[in-house]
């Protein structure tokens, strides 16, 4: 086996392995948190509480009937025994019933077992730092390569905190970002479906924008892919838990078309689920995952926001949803947040082009035409139909 086909070998090894990994600390964590459970709905609350008090009303009008009892030489506490056992029960089951309502009329709680779902959130990040921390430190992930291209050297202490420190920075800044437009649509500044395209169109650009940070060892991309899957956990969180967490309410409305927070389990996810296989099956050495990430960040999510305000006079024949301005603004913002972050990467050192600029922009150009048009048919996801029509059309014209 050559020195190349053995460096192919122990990516693919290393990228499936991770991957597992990170898989396998997600379900420690929600193990660990138990935050995905449903808890009890109020709804149930309300039954029971209803069924009590219409108990306490029944045994309280059959009281009123019954007459109270003679008086005695006992002592009141020995009549109340032996003639009011009604009114004991009576009032136990009125207790039963106040409490009931205090804890109707209570916020839901978490028992130690069940913990809030912003647990799941942040163990599954320590978990996710802690295995590409150790990856890095025992020499399961790759760094710089060799001189002589045999292999790769181990990573440095240098190299993780670079590295580290640029999955921090890069995480902190992509939560600023969302948390800003989170805000904007909460305070009603930006409607649900513009918040959402806002996410969706700006997310990734901005995101490989920062790629550069990271060293240029090759288990770098297994750093900067923490920061996608983190996101992934925040709207598993987002969209399944049945707590009132105010941030992952408003992170839900956010990124949805009606402020339903299941949606975010489908497009959104998806994006994440994207984001995240790109980085490590691309990374920023080929110009095929930024074509990819680009078609289904930038091209879908200005093709929504111009169709809906520039599409409403020029339909295709063949798809009413669909509007000629919106492919026209998928080709346009595809092509040029293409061909602008391939030259980013090239002007950083993170990638050498295999063609001249024009005839790069051309070929580029084509396949934001070839996508717009795949994003005309009805069938499929297209934040998963888009980026694979993208990175296969970019392997067969730029490679």
């Amino acid at each position: 086996m050559s020195a190349h086909s053995k460096m192919n070998y122990r990516l693919r090894s290393i990228t499936r392995n991770t991957f597992f990994l990170l898989i396998c600390c997600f379900y420690w964590g929600a193990f660990k948190c138990n935050a995905l459970q449903p808890s009890i709905p109020f709804s149930s609350r309300d039954v029971r509480l209803d069924r009590r008090r219409v108990l306490v009303h029944s045994i309280t009008s059959s009281s009123d009937k019954v007459s109270p009892p003679a008086a005695s030489s006992q002592t009141p506490g020995i009549a109340l025994k032996a003639g009011n056992n009604s009114s004991v029960e009576n009032e136990e089951i009125l207790d039963e019933e106040n409490n009931i309502e205090l804890q109707a009329i209570a916020p839901i709680s978490f028992s130690p077992k069940q913990r809030p779902p912003k647990k799941l959130v942040r163990n599954s990040a320590l978990a996710a730092f802690s295995a590409v921390l150790a990856s890095a430190k025992f020499g399961i992930l790759p760094g710089l390569p060799q001189v002589d291209g045999s292999g790769f050297e181990m990573y440095t202490n240098a190299l993780m905190l670079r590295d580290f420190g640029s999955l921090l920075l890069t995480g902190t800044l992509g939560y600023v970002f969302v948390k800003v437009v989170t805000i904007l649509a909460r305070e009603g500044i930006l409607q649900p479906r513009d918040s959402r395209k806002t996410i969706h169109t700006l997310s990734a650009p901005l995101f490989m924008l920062t790629w550069p940070l990271f060293s240029m060892a090759q288990g770098a991309r297994f750093f900067a892919a923490v920061v996608p899957f983190i996101n992934a956990v925040r709207l598993i969180v987002a969209g399944s838990s049945k707590s009132d967490d105010d941030s992952e309410k408003e992170l839900a409305n956010a990124v949805s078309r009606s402020g339903n927070k299941e949606e975010a389990l489908g497009g959104p996810f998806i994006y994440c689920i994207v984001l995240f296989t790109s980085i490590l099956a691309f990374w920023r050495d080929s110009p095929i995952g930024i074509i990819a990430l680009c078609a289904m960040a930038a091209g879908d999510g200005m093709a929504d926001i111009v169709g809906r305000r520039l599409g409403k006079n020029n339909k295709w024949f063949f798809s009413p949803s669909k509007s000629v301005a919106g492919s026209l603004a998928f080709w346009g913002f595809s092509t040029i947040f293409s061909i602008g972050l391939v030259l980013w990467f090239k002007v950083t050192g993170c990638m050498t082009l295999s063609y001249a600029v024009p005839e790069l922009a051309t070929r580029i150009a084509l396949i934001g035409a070839a996508c717009s048009a795949i994003e005309l048919q009805p069938y499929g996801d297209d934040n998963w139909t888009v980026p694979i029509s993208a990175a296969v059309l970019s392997k067969l014209f730029l490679t």
